[in-house]
């Protein structure tokens, strides 16, 4: 899996997908993954290829922009404009 989502992953619908970092953590069971676009449940969809379900999630950085450690579920981050601009920026320069 790790070898594949390096190379990038072809979703069931045929939607290929750009390379992704999978780090896996000792337990075998977490990892953190880094992606480098954003499809819509793109983790989910990208392990269901595998048959790897997932049971959760936990978004730590969004581009550059790194969130607070201790937001909890439903919470929300304020954004500066520079901030927004940041995020802005990059979904329009990345290929």
């Amino acid at each position: 899996v790790v070898q594949a989502f390096e190379k990038g992953v072809t979703l069931a619908d045929g939607q290929l997908m750009k390379s992704a970092t999978i780090i896996p953590y000792g337990d075998g069971l977490t990892a953190k993954i880094i992606l480098h676009q954003g499809v819509y449940h793109q983790i989910k969809r990208m392990l269901g290829v595998f048959n790897i379900g997932v049971n959760t999630l936990h978004r730590t950085h969004i581009g550059s922009l790194e969130l607070p450690a201790d937001l909890q579920p439903g919470e929300y981050v304020k954004l500066t404009k520079n901030q927004l601009l940041q995020i802005t920026n990059n979904m329009f320069t990345e290929n």
